[in-house]
């Protein structure tokens, strides 16, 4: 076998198109106990060709904090303009609900002191055509709790890191 012919008999796997954007403005949401989206410049829309396509969804927060307690972040999407759902990753047993999420999100005391970044990766199995818009969502264990994007809780400090989030979405052809 050449390697033309492999290549032709490839079949499904192949990258039909990549969407991706960036959003470096530092943000903080005041979400409390209720699952929220921080802005729509971190919604990714990707139209796929077919509905056997997958959407392989990354995103990559530079620095990502939370204050009076622990948070979690879930991406969630909607077609067209219908109402959000939560993403079911390939291989999930079972889909996230109102209680679970894709990643926690840990508090620390002092944490300008914890300046890490985060990231989400998943493939998504949407057996749809129109257009989807993929939207990350937070959710703080604390009533009063707070989520921080691209800064950290202090941010008071001409030391404290700044970053900025990246995110892609790519259609995998069947």
């Amino acid at each position: 076998m050449t390697v033309a012919n492999l290549v032709a008999n490839a079949g499904g796997g192949k990258i039909l198109q990549i969407i991706h954007g960036s959003f470096a403005t530092e943000s903080s949401i005041a979400n409390g106990e209720t699952f929220t989206a921080l802005s729509t410049s971190l919604d990714l829309v990707i139209t796929p060709a077919a509905t056997s396509s997958k959407i392989l969804i990354c995103y990559n927060f530079g620095v990502i904090d939370v204050d009076a307690d622990q948070g979690s972040v879930k991406i969630r999407y909607k077609v067209d303009a219908g109402s959000y759902a939560d993403v079911t990753p390939i291989g999930a047993a079972t889909n996230v609900n109102e209680n679970q999420s894709h990643m926690g999100l840990p508090h620390f005391p002092n944490s300008h002191i914890h300046n890490a970044g985060a990231s989400i990766i998943m493939v998504h199995s949407p057996s749809s055509t129109g257009a989807l818009t993929y939207t990350p969502h937070f959710i703080n264990a604390s009533s009063s709790g707070d989520t921080f994007i691209n800064r950290n809780e202090r941010f008071t400090d001409a030391s404290d890191p700044t970053a900025p989030t990246f995110f892609y979405a790519m259609e995998i052809g069947a």
